[in-house]
């Protein structure tokens, strides 16, 4: 269609430079991905489609390589995201035309990584105020609350760790331990 599906990009950039990740990922990359209609794109001859959610959330990466590159090392999960995008491509390409192909590899990296981290960070989000709502009595400073509440979901984690290891090993066959 146009250009106008860039300029959730263009203002999730400068959000991103002049604020933070959060203030962006809420206030841009969110009203772009919902209110945006999918078939509302910007189509320019060589690449593959760009709808509104895509274009607020290349500057997310592009961000993250500015500030953050060195702190960041490449993983296996990376690899796999990688190349199970790529296998889709190429399987679109084998079966329709090269753009259909590129969008479909576009849309699952920009999918596969912003999405997962955006539904993992909401999850977070209302589990944190959730307990801030029911710890209310206890303090009425809200740096103190949202600390509290933080610090008793991120306990969990560990034991949750635990469970589920004594769960695998738990049809393994006991060992004798030894005392000498």
């Amino acid at each position: 269609m146009t250009a106008v599906v860039l300029i959730p990009g263009i203002i999730s950039f400068i959000v991103l430079w002049q604020y933070s990740t959060r203030a962006a990922l809420l206030n841009i990359y969110l009203p772009a991905l919902l209110l945006f209609p999918v078939y509302f794109v910007w189509r320019v001859g060589g690449l593959p489609p760009v709808s509104a959610s895509q274009a607020a959330a290349i500057p997310f990466l592009l961000f993250f390589i500015l500030r953050h590159r060195q702190i960041y090392f490449l993983s296996r999960c990376d690899l796999w995201i990688f190349l199970y995008s790529y296998g889709g491509m190429v399987a679109e390409m084998r079966h329709t035309n090269v753009g259909n192909s590129l969008f479909g590899f576009f849309s699952d990296l920009t999918s596969i990584i912003i999405l997962p981290l955006l539904l993992l960070l909401s999850v977070a989000a209302l589990l944190t105020l959730n307990t801030m709502w029911r710890r209310r009595y206890m303090t009425k400073d809200l740096l103190t609350l949202a600390l509290y509440s933080i610090h008793g979901h991120a306990q969990q984690i560990p034991i949750a760790i635990g469970q589920l290891g004594f769960l695998l090993r738990r049809n393994q066959r006991k060992q004798l331990i030894e005392y000498k």
